[in-house]
């Protein structure tokens, strides 16, 4: 089997293929033209700039480090003002660094200059060192009004607290604004544009504070949380990106963040919810993306979600219903994760990498969802004593997908055109048919005949790791029975 990082990948390349332009070949397009069509032109433009090889360190001592080379040095107040755009190139197949914060306590002033690498940012891991400005385990540093592009990373936060981003734009680099490992940092009104993997991330990082910072055009996440709480969030706008937000995690500790509803992807409202009860959510909210956090017995319906890694998540969230929700073109559309009891009915989950993703959850009911157009239409992972039923799912690279789940039940679902249509990994006890009347499922591809006119093809249908004893002759045709009966 794929793994999920290796299927993630490959439904994020699907999605930039479908949708970027196209770049004629026949002239011979220049490297990574693909990427660059998603990039304003205005950003690709050369300036003049001062050219330096090599890091500049900025330091707390008479002369700032470097600081002088590029800018002026204030050393009451420990403030390197830059006076030039600087444009770094590595040295000896070394990527380029530009700045190095090796002291605490200082800042940096960029008085709306550019820093500029020449880093192949395509070709490189996240982790590796190739920073426009670059901090590790430094704390109450301050950077500001300062352009990084074309960097590995534009600016990275390594293991670094307490420390001020304000002001900044970060465009062309593989991630805009990177914070690992790093705590109690303050970023605010940073433009993070056009960068080819992640415009603003954190990883493994708590309690930092993000505030009206800009997102946009990311070839993958333009805002992303991954196993970091205790962040907080208000004003962050992120739109044109591939998938606008995202936060991910495996433990509670990782959803325990703030996140409030003045943060928007595409004009719409992120909803970041945790621990609701007995409430309702519909379009009212005008949610664009909606995360539930170990919520119990609420209703969310009517909702239109897109255009981020999750369209609707549920976390540890029981006895809660998810009705007519459309979730379009996410990497997730509707993901449960250890939930249980809740129902989903009657929603439209399209265009996404995974639809209907269910993982070490119990005890769910999928009915009258229709599911289209994905890598994966319906995946259970990990899950048991699940019931789906009715659902229609169509035109996927894989229709139903389980893996070590058990003892879930599968019945009267239509499953048209999907290659392959069904499959079962190190799954046991899951049923694919109750008796007659009730049935099994329709398969497209099966070729059925049905002498005794009872509904049910003459043999069954069988698939890796499972089998349907009873499927049927025609999509839904169990409605046209059971009213014979």
């Amino acid at each position: 089997m794929l793994s999920r990082t290796v299927m993630l990948r490959f439904s994020l390349l699907l999605a930039v293929l479908t949708l970027l332009p196209a770049v004629p070949a026949a002239s011979g397009p220049e490297p990574n033209a693909v990427v660059r069509a998603f990039v304003p032109p205005s950003l690709l433009s050369p300036r003049a700039a001062r050219a330096a090889t090599g890091p500049k360190y900025i330091r707390d001592d008479p002369t700032g480090g470097d600081c002088t080379q590029i800018g002026t040095w204030d050393s009451v107040t420990k403030t390197c003002t830059l006076t030039t755009d600087v444009v770094f190139s590595g040295d000896g197949g070394i990527e380029a660094v530009g700045i190095v914060i090796d002291s605490n306590d200082v800042t940096v002033d960029g008085d709306g200059h550019t820093l500029e690498g020449d880093n192949d940012i395509l070709e490189q891991d996240l982790f590796v060192n190739g920073s426009g400005v670059y901090l590790n385990g430094k704390s109450n540093v301050t950077v500001r009004n300062l352009t990084v592009k074309q960097f590995n990373n534009g600016i990275f936060l390594f293991s670094s607290s307490g420390n001020t981003l304000s002001d900044n734009t970060a465009s062309l680099n593989k991630v805009g604004i990177y914070l690992v490992w790093s705590a109690g940092n303050t970023l605010t009104s940073n433009t993070a544009s056009s960068n080819y993997d992640y415009g603003i991330s954190l990883g493994w990082s708590t309690g930092n504070t993000l505030t009206s910072n800009t997102a946009s055009s990311s070839v993958l996440d333009g805002m992303s949380l991954a196993y970091s709480g205790h962040n907080t969030l208000s004003d962050n706008t992120m739109s044109t990106n591939l998938r606008n937000f995202s936060v991910y995690g495996d433990s509670d500790a990782h959803f325990d963040n703030s996140i409030d509803t003045s943060n928007q992807v595409e004009g719409k409202r992120i909803y970041f919810i945790q621990d609701a009860s007995a409430q309702t959510f519909d379009a009212s909210t005008n949610a664009g993306v909606f995360y539930c956090i170990r919520c119990t017995g609420v209703t969310i319906r009517d909702l239109s979600v897109s255009g981020n890694r999750y369209g609707l998540y549920l976390y540890k969230t029981k006895n809660s219903r998810i009705e007519n929700v459309d979730a379009f073109r996410n990497d997730y559309g509707i993901n449960l994760e250890y939930s249980t009891g809740n129902t989903l009915s009657g929603n439209s989950v399209t265009a996404n990498g995974r639809g209907i993703y269910v993982a070490g959850s119990a005890g769910n009911r999928l009915t009258g969802n229709d599911v289209s157009s994905a890598l994966v239409g319906i995946a259970l992972y990990f899950s048991t004593d699940n019931t789906l039923t009715d659902n229609t799912v169509s035109t996927s690279t894989g229709g139903l997908y389980l893996y070590k789940s058990d003892n879930n039940e599968v019945y009267r679902n239509s499953l048209l055109f999907n290659l392959p249509q069904a499959r079962a990994e190190y799954s046991f006890g899951n049923l694919f048919n109750r008796p007659a009347p009730e049935g099994g499922n329709y398969w497209s591809d099966l070729i059925c005949t049905d002498f005794n006119f009872d509904g049910f093809c003459d043999r069954p249908y069988e698939f890796e790791g499972g089998r349907d004893d009873a499927p049927w002759v025609a999509p839904k045709a169990w409605l046209a029975f059971d009213l014979l009966r």
